[in-house]
């Protein structure tokens, strides 16, 4: 039987508005531009889903599964063991204003899993945020 798990990035300020975020994590296939370069690779990709190769964990299948206009997407997850895997993109901020964003991971894990993915789950969370935050190109993607 799982423990239920949550994770919860630090607040990210963005260089886009919460329309651009919203519209860029809305289409899958801009999921790799927010990772650090040879960090993963794209087996798979729609606008809705995507597969991805981490060497070495293997493939990763991540769906859209909620979509709230410019405040959230929220994306499930099949990895390894891990069972209900959820990342939740949190977005606030005015029309005009830089977007905010929390990322929140839930998730399923027995208790070796659970100890075995906590740190790496928030070492992703920081560069993620860091990769986001560092990032130009929301209306070119």
């Amino acid at each position: 039987m799982g423990q239920s798990a949550e994770y919860t990035s630090r607040e990210g300020v963005l260089t886009c508005t919460p329309r651009e975020i919203f519209e860029f994590a809305a289409d899958m296939g801009n999921m790799i531009n927010l990772l650090p370069p040879d960090t993963a690779k794209i087996i798979e990709s729609t606008g809705e889903s995507c597969a991805l190769s981490f060497d070495p964990l293997g493939s990763m299948k991540i769906q859209i599964i909620r979509k709230t206009p410019y405040s959230e997407v929220v994306y499930r997850a099949e990895l390894l063991d891990i069972q209900n895997l959820l990342l939740n993109l949190e977005i606030t901020g005015g029309d005009s204003e830089k977007a905010k964003v929390v990322i929140r991971v839930n998730a399923e894990m027995n208790p070796f899993m659970k100890m075995m993915a906590e740190k790496h789950i928030a070492r992703f969370l920081d560069i993620l945020i860091l990769e986001m935050e560092k990032f130009r190109d929301w209306k070119k993607s």
